[in-house]
């Protein structure tokens, strides 16, 4: 089976793509990988060196460019059709990979791919969205307001005012994005206005969120389709600061999986299993599939849930160490779930009814 694995992409959080897809790559076994890097400018390149990491550095990668055309499931390359895929692997995060696009342009070309569908994958990454969901599931979120460029640049008074009424301390985000960029942590007006300087860089709206003293941060995976998901053990990353910043996450001491965190959590079993059981609620109410990971914030045995990444770093294969399937164990058997679960919606999908024979064009 040809396996197209897509990593890279025009995002903020390409670098980190980079290290999710490699890592993926590595995890396949018994199929054909097609590892196509998304370059920054967003050109698709088939790459035969794809574990060198410093090759994508310093721009010596050996690869060949290719691309897609609609309704047809191949790559070509120079106008030739090259490889037939089977399937996507999808390691895509933030803009044009996460949410939803790339998941478009893929049902466009009949080509079954992991993961979230198009759209629960842009709810997800829209953070205001994904929290109005999350709420009317029963599911405790902290107080927010949503800020739109327009109101930035033409009613920054009352944006102060709304943050105020929020409640200081406020974190500060740009809203559909991920890895901790463009985040701020403020504690007054002065504050706020250089943090949502810095958020508009990413984004044309900005989340401001009531910010948490005392709190844990908490990370659940779940993986399946709606009726059949299982939740893993929460994992606590270890922040050095008032917030859990790229730095914590992906350089201090290795990539997401790799680095400072405590899994399973150091929690009461009612935190534990109520992480758990509100992760299965986000991902099935949100429509999720494959595999994501839901973050929360925990206040003694409060809990509150912050996003769902629908392609979270490392797949958050890690957090299933022990999965079996079809003969596999840990990693390896989550990967080849995600490629089983994306091929039997395809399935579904393909056969449902497209074509409705009316009398709407003989009668002109």
């Amino acid at each position: 089976m040809n396996v197209a694995v897509f990593y890279g992409g025009k995002s903020c959080e390409h670098d980190v793509s980079v290290v999710t897809g490699v890592g993926a790559c590595a995890k396949i076994t018994g199929h054909n990988i097609l590892p196509i890097y998304i370059k920054r400018d967003g050109t698709w390149h088939v790459v035969f060196n794809y574990g060198d990491f410093s090759a994508y550095k310093n721009d010596k990668l050996k690869s060949k460019p290719v691309y897609l055309k609609p309704g047809d499931n191949a790559l070509y390359y120079k106008n030739k059709r090259w490889k037939e895929i089977d399937v996507a692997l999808l390691c895509t995060h933030g803009a044009y990979g996460e949410d939803g696009c790339l998941q478009g342009l893929l049902e466009t070309s009949g080509i079954a791919y992991t993961g979230s569908g198009v759209l629960c994958s842009g709810l997800g990454l829209n953070k205001a969205f994904s929290k109005t969901i999350f709420s009317n599931l029963g599911l405790k979120v902290l107080p927010y307001v949503l800020i739109s460029r327009n109101e930035y640049e033409n009613s920054l008074t009352a944006v102060i005012e709304k943050a105020k009424d929020t409640g200081y301390p406020l974190i500060v985000k740009p809203n559909a994005l991920g890895s901790s960029i463009g985040v701020s942590r403020v504690e007054n007006a002065r504050q706020l206005i250089v943090a949502l300087n810095l958020a508009f860089e990413w984004d044309n709206e900005v989340l401001i969120e009531r910010a948490l003293t005392n709190f844990t941060e908490l990370n659940v995976a779940v993986l399946g389709t709606t009726g059949d998901v299982v939740a893993s053990l929460p994992e606590q990353p270890i922040s050095y600061g008032q917030i859990l910043s790229f730095f914590d996450k992906y350089e201090r001491g290795g990539f997401k999986g790799e680095g400072e965190r405590k899994f399973p959590a150091c929690v009461s079993d009612k935190v534990r299993d109520s992480v758990r059981e509100s992760a299965k609620i986000a991902f099935e109410g949100l429509g999720a599939s494959g595999i994501a990971r839901i973050d929360f914030l925990c206040e003694g045995e409060e809990i509150f849930i912050n996003e769902i990444n629908t392609i979270p770093g490392s797949l958050a294969t890690y957090l299933f160490p022990d999965y079996e399937f079809l003969e596999q164990k840990g990693e390896g058997a989550v990967i080849e779930k995600l490629l089983a679960l994306a091929i039997e919606e395809k399935k579904k999908k393909d056969a449902l009814c497209y074509r409705y024979d009316s009398p709407v064009l003989r009668a002109k």
